[in-house]
């Protein structure tokens, strides 16, 4: 008896989340819908008895099937998707505008929640569009310094800048845009294929210290050493003259 009691109050405790969300579902959220009104849409708000002015704030009852159509700021504010608005421009672009929509007379409720439901789908596709943007431009910039460090290994003529000093892990190369710089250790440390790719980076910076800093004759710190030591040792010759003075 006892078994099938206990039985019976575990079916109980799993009945009763069912309920709770049929009367999550039928519950509405306050929201603050935000717009703008024209000239033309003051004085339709003057003569409908409304305040006349251009901004325009009321409370709208959302369902919980619409939530999307809502965004909630960090402050817990919640407000329907009216800004930034979203417009496909003449060259079937979206384009994102910093206001909230204008109308030429006081909307209506359905008004505005089509506004916001055609906002959020521009919104998402304007993402997209973004993303995609910056992948090609992200693809382009590592192609580009993939040749650019192709063309310093296969050139023993070329040179490294020689400020920031580059080390074996570190460079910057002159180019037509301007200096770029490889890191071996942070350059497309999160690109699947970052190995062959670091293999490069890391041979052209290495590259860079054997040119710059390594022991051959045209090298700038071989001169400098060279001429250093030659100072020095004029220098030490003089010392023992002075003090014989």
């Amino acid at each position: 008896m006892d078994t099938v009691t206990a039985f019976a109050q575990h079916r109980q405790e799993f009945g009763t989340p069912i309920a709770t969300a049929t009367i999550d579902a039928n519950r509405t959220l306050a929201v603050t819908a935000t717009y703008l009104l024209s000239e033309e849409g003051r004085k339709a708000s003057l003569l409908a008895g409304g305040d006349g002015r251009a901004v325009q704030e009321l409370t709208v009852q959302v369902p919980t099937n619409r939530l999307p159509l809502v965004s909630v700021d960090a402050n817990g504010v919640a407000r329907q998707r009216l800004r930034p608005r979203y417009e496909m421009n003449g060259e079937q672009q979206v384009v994102r505008i910093d206001a909230p929509p204008t109308y030429d007379s006081p909307p209506e409720i359905e008004d505005l929640f089509r506004e916001a439901a055609r906002n959020h789908q521009l919104e998402r596709a304007f993402e997209t569009d973004r993303r995609s943007a910056k992948a090609r431009r992200h693809e382009a910039d590592r192609e580009r310094r993939t040749r650019l460090a192709n063309a310093f290994l296969n050139d023993p003529a070329q040179r490294a800048l020689v400020h920031p000093p580059p080390t074996s892990k570190r460079c910057y190369l002159a180019t037509e845009r301007g200096r770029v710089l490889f890191d071996a250790n942070t350059t497309h440390r999160r690109e699947t294929y970052r190995s062959k790719r670091t293999v490069i980076f890391a041979r052209t910076c290495a590259c860079v210290a054997r040119r710059i800093f390594g022991a051959g004759p045209t090298s700038w710190r071989f001169t400098r050493r060279r001429s250093g030591s030659s100072l020095s040792g004029s220098r030490r010759a003089a010392r023992p003259n002075s003090r014989r003075r």
